[in-house]
């Protein structure tokens, strides 16, 4: 895959597939482009139903840059990285698809950049986890701490960064960071563009559900999945229809 050098120096690689109207896929923590986004079919979805599809591998993630120090993802790192994606590409325009860890990049970014066209989002609720506490989940990661005096989520995250075979001092350095940060909740109401949420009935991350969220933006649109999970949603194939109905609607087609 591509790679440039984001505002910090750091390396951002991305896959570039198709062509048509430009759609920018932000994925979650812990995985990467290859994972949430082609191996889960959006991918060839929507590059079949006539778009260029850029998926970015977040700092810290997949074929990216892992820095170690917090501080290089602190001050907003990922949303600046997304604009300089952006800025790289020289598109003009585009729509911005972020799940979980990307749907709060992709929130952020679209509230601060006028060139994202549409935004859609999943795995993503208007409240969040009640429990979570980023700087205990990263010394969670550090301790692989899976039980007290940790609460059940930052275990649950803790386990989940051990998996998945990444970096996992980049991930702990991610929340050092605070580049998730729930006491600076993204302004939804600042996104001016059309905006799709999209999130499983069954996601105890995302509180409220879709609907609930969806109604926090001025042009927010909702969809939930039946019987999908967090990790399940952006798999079932209704994620991928809404997404290219939405897309085709209200982005370019």
């Amino acid at each position: 895959m591509p790679r440039f050098a984001s505002f910090d120096g750091t390396e951002i690689s991305y896959c570039n597939e198709g062509s048509g109207p430009v759609v920018l896929l932000l994925h979650g923590a812990f995985v990467d482009t290859s994972l949430n986004w082609q191996l889960s079919g959006v991918v060839n979805c929507l590059t079949e139903s006539g778009f260029r599809v850029v998926g970015a591998d977040a700092r810290g993630h997949g074929a990216s840059g892992k820095p170690h120090d917090a501080l290089a993802y602190a001050d907003g790192a990922l949303v600046k990285d997304a604009v300089s994606l952006i800025d790289h590409l020289d598109v003009g325009r585009v729509a911005l698809v972020g799940y979980s860890m990307g749907a709060d990049t992709a929130v952020r970014t679209a509230s601060a950049d006028d060139r994202v066209a549409a935004l859609a989002i999943g795995g993503a609720g208007a409240e969040g986890p009640d429990e979570y506490d980023a700087a205990e989940v990263a010394f969670a990661i550090r301790n692989e701490t899976t039980s007290e005096p940790v609460s059940e989520l930052s275990a649950t995250l803790a386990t989940l960064a051990h998996s998945m075979g990444g970096d996992v001092a980049a991930y702990a350095a991610l929340f050092e960071g605070e580049a998730m940060s729930p006491s600076n909740p993204p302004r939804y109401s600042a996104v001016s563009c059309p905006t799709l949420v999209v999130t499983g009935e069954c996601d105890d991350m995302a509180i409220g559900g879709a609907e609930r969220l969806a109604s926090e933006f001025p042009t927010g649109e909702a969809l939930s999945i039946p019987g999908q999970d967090h990790l399940g949603a952006v798999f079932d194939p209704l994620f991928s229809e809404a997404l290219i109905e939405f897309l085709q609607r209200r982005y370019g087609l």
